[in-house]
């Protein structure tokens, strides 16, 4: 048996004057955002506090406007989440493009992490591998070689390559 729940006057009004004022579809999506177990309790509140009459005339309409919105930012999520998947992808290149840098050079990861270029003006402080790329020069190579590297059967980064060609 479940633990009998009272809730307060002020939450109930609250609960209420949400639904009267459009903030939920009906009082059953009220009860689900609260959490209220009981599925009538939200109902029950309505009719004691005057708004019985409007049980079952509560209507949402979308105007031309909002729908034009919604779909909108639908399609902007949509794209945000292809550049992110982009992202991801841009910085498993780099990941693999480093780590063959940090083998060729001898260099242990935590010593270029470390290795910082003095302060800039704007007050950036960037690592020395992002000024034109110092660390591929150390190495012996620079960036177009890596991306003219053969691509073998199953290389992931073989796909990143021809992205970075690709690119403007």
């Amino acid at each position: 048996m479940r633990p009998h729940i009272v809730y307060t006057d002020d939450f109930r009004r609250k609960v209420v004057q949400e639904v009267v004022a459009g903030k939920w579809t009906g009082y059953s999506h009220a009860r689900r955002v609260y959490g209220i177990k009981g599925s009538m309790t939200v109902r029950k509140w309505m009719v004691r506090y005057g708004y019985g009459h409007l049980l079952e005339r509560i209507v949402v309409m979308k105007g031309e406007e909002e729908v034009s919105e919604v779909n909108r930012l639908k399609a902007e999520v949509r794209k945000l989440k292809e550049s992110m998947a982009d992202l991801y992808l841009d910085l498993q290149i780099e990941k693999q493009i480093s780590g063959i840098l940090l083998r060729e050079s001898g260099k242990r990861r935590e010593e270029v992490k470390k290795r910082r270029v003095a302060h800039r003006p704007g007050g950036d402080r960037r690592l020395a591998r992002d000024h034109g790329g110092e660390g591929l020069r150390e190495a012996g190579h620079d960036a177009s070689e890596l991306l003219q590297a053969p691509q073998a059967e199953g290389d992931p980064a073989a796909a990143g390559r021809d992205r970075l060609r690709a690119r403007p």
